[in-house]
Parts: C-alpha cells; structure tokens; sequence
C-alpha cells in the first residue's frame, strides 16, 4: 500500500502535462504556448519479500545487469547524479523539450520517509504521434520483454492538444487501470526464485 501511494503520486506529477503559457501577456492571453510532459518508460523491481531490487544497499539489486536496447543500442543503467554532473548547462525556455537520457536510476521517498528505487527510459517527445515506438528491457536472469508505447497527438489552433497514450508489454495492450501502466508507462516486475521476472505489478490482487 505503501508503495501504490507513492507511484500514485509519481502518475500524478508525470500526468501533469498540459500547461498553458501565455506568449504575451498584454494580448489577454490569445497566444498560448502548451508544454507537453515527455513520454518515458519507468520501471520498479522488487522480489517476493517486497525488497526493492533497484537499491544499492540490497545485495540483490540487479543495476549492474539491468539494460534497455534501443534502436539497436544497449543502454545500461546510470544513477541520475552521475549523469547529472555530466550535463552541460542549457539555455532557459518557457518550453519544456524532451531530453534524451537513456537509461535513468531515481531515487524517491515515500510519505513515511522511506526510500524507493525506480528507473525511466527516455525521454521522448510527448507532442508527437508515434505507432508502437519500442524497447527492449534486458534483465539479468537472461529475460527479455518488449516495452512500447503509441500516441496519438492532435492539437487545433488555439485549443487544447488533445493526447491519447497507450502502453504494451510483448506486444500486447496495458489495461489503463493496470496501476498507471497503460496510460503512463509504469511497470512493476516481480521476482521470484522460480519464474524470475513478472509482470502485472504485484499490487494487482
């Protein structure tokens, strides 16, 4: 419960993707700029103890054998300061532009002061219209599942963009009310000694 409480807040901050600028504010407002939230893949791992399999400390995190591959490239895993200190400044904008990262280790902390793990693939650009663009994320038990997404963005002159999202694993759609996985990209994959990896997300009952 814990944790749907945090990915529910997470969901909410990512679903934040429409805001509205005004270009000039002497016009009333006529001319408006809207930033679209980027669309990314996010991933948690835990085990069947509940131990977050993305945390350093547990000796059995798997971020030296987690992966995605892209594009015909293998991404491997990179905690989000290191990458950070990587990055060069860039110009300020009242437009927020998708950033290519690749593959991103965040840390996050629950409402009752603990911490969590979760990695995101990204970014891409969410003011586009895309037909199952995909991924493929490695795991270190020799797992392989294809991750994509489809979008569809329309947006009329001065009006609202109107975005319709929707996620698959192996091919196959994500219920939107799989925890978020459908409609933002969430997936939590549980291991078990037996059948490694899987998915729905354990907090399906």
């Amino acid at each position: 419960m814990k944790k749907h409480v945090l990915w529910v807040a997470v969901a909410l901050m990512t679903a934040i993707g429409l805001g509205a600028c005004s270009s000039d504010d002497d016009n009333g407002g006529e001319d408006v700029i809207w930033d679209i939230a980027p669309v990314t893949f996010s991933f948690t791992f835990t085990d069947s103890e509940g131990n977050d399999m993305l945390d350093s400390t547990y000796q059995g995190n798997i971020i030296k054998d987690v992966s995605v591959t892209y594009q015909g490239q293998e991404y491997p895993l990179v905690k989000w300061e290191d990458y950070e200190r990587k990055m060069r400044e860039q110009a300020t904008t009242r437009v927020y532009l998708a950033r290519f990262m690749g593959l991103i280790l965040y840390e996050t902390t629950s409402l009752d002061g603990k911490r969590h793990y979760y990695m995101s693939f990204g970014e891409f650009d969410g003011a586009e219209s895309v037909d199952k663009r995909e991924i493929t994320l490695n795991l270190p038990t020799g797992q392989h599942f294809r991750v994509a997404y489809s979008r569809s963005y329309h947006q009329e002159y001065r009006k609202a963009p109107e975005i319709d999202t929707q996620f698959y694993l192996n091919g196959l759609a994500v219920s939107r009310f799989d925890h978020e996985g459908g409609q933002y990209g969430f997936f939590n994959f549980c291991f078990s000694t037996t059948d490694g990896f899987d998915y729905p997300p354990i907090y399906k009952r």
